[in-house]
């Protein structure tokens, strides 16, 4: 800046020399909101699927799980079926044809899915997994009946049965009477049996002791046999014999062709 404008800031009443320019400090940022949540999502109880709005799984369990419409008919049995290739599939069940095979073991199955399904025990894949607890299952089926277990509602009389099911009840059958837990109904059954047996023996009557026989009578009379002197028979009865019985035992016991003249009786009565 020149010395005549150094001057002329005089007359207009403004400092000559220059001044720092102010400057505008930028304003704070403000904060930046957080990320929205992530949706809901709403599980199938019938399958993995899981949706955002119950609407769509509402709409979801109408259309695939819901009452399908069976216009389809079998013309040997009349049974309904929602597609005509389910109808063609069943019919092979009345002719008996299997025209899809194995090739690891040569068994036949009357559709494809049937194959396709049967070809996973031998290949190991087990496609449909839980999503609770991770375990697989070669068929859907299978892993909506097992997740039935996640879904019901268990409670437990003693603290220590809790953890050892884990995340879920691995034996969801209950005996109503003990309170005892089996993972297969068969197991449950078969317990079952034992309250029963238990039932049946306490409403049967008790049976009465058997009767002590009596003891055997005591000898009435002893009959002595003797040859020679020597005692070859001893006979006792309950009751005293004449002498003509005493004499047929004792022939009876020596031998009639050698007792006679030869036998001496001896009897004493008790």
């Amino acid at each position: 800046m020149t010395k005549f404008l150094y001057h002329r800031r005089t007359h207009t009443g403004k400092s000559g020399t220059p001044t720092k320019v102010a400057t505008v400090s930028p304003a704070p940022a403000e904060p930046m909101p957080p990320p929205p949540p992530p949706p809901v999502q709403l599980p199938c109880p019938q399958c993995p699927k899981s949706f955002a709005s119950a609407s769509r799984l509402s709409r979801h369990r109408r259309a695939v799980h819901g009452p399908p419409e069976r216009r389809h008919r079998c013309g040997i049995c009349g049974k309904g079926f929602k597609k005509l290739v389910h109808v063609r599939n069943h019919l092979r069940t009345h002719t008996g044809e299997r025209p899809f095979q194995c090739h690891s073991c040569g068994k036949t199955f009357a559709s494809l899915a049937n194959l396709s399904r049967h070809q996973l025990t031998h290949t190991g894949v087990r496609p449909y997994q839980c999503l609770d607890c991770g375990k697989r299952f070669t068929q859907s089926s299978n892993l909506q009946q097992h997740r039935r277990l996640h879904l019901r509602p268990v409670a437990f009389a003693r603290a220590p049965r809790l953890p050892i099911t884990g995340l879920y009840n691995k034996s969801p059958y209950y005996c109503g009477t003990c309170g005892r837990w089996f993972r297969a109904m068969a197991g449950l059954r078969l317990h079952q049996r034992v309250h029963a047996r238990a039932r049946t023996l306490t409403l049967q009557p008790p049976r009465s002791p058997s009767p002590v026989p009596p003891p055997p009578p005591e000898p009435q009379q002893t009959i002595m046999c003797t040859e020679l002197g020597e005692t070859i028979a001893i006979i006792e009865t309950s009751q005293p014999l004449a002498l003509e019985d005493t004499l047929q035992l004792c022939q009876a016991a020596l031998g009639a062709s050698e007792a006679s003249g030869l036998l001496q009786l001896d009897t004493a009565f008790v």
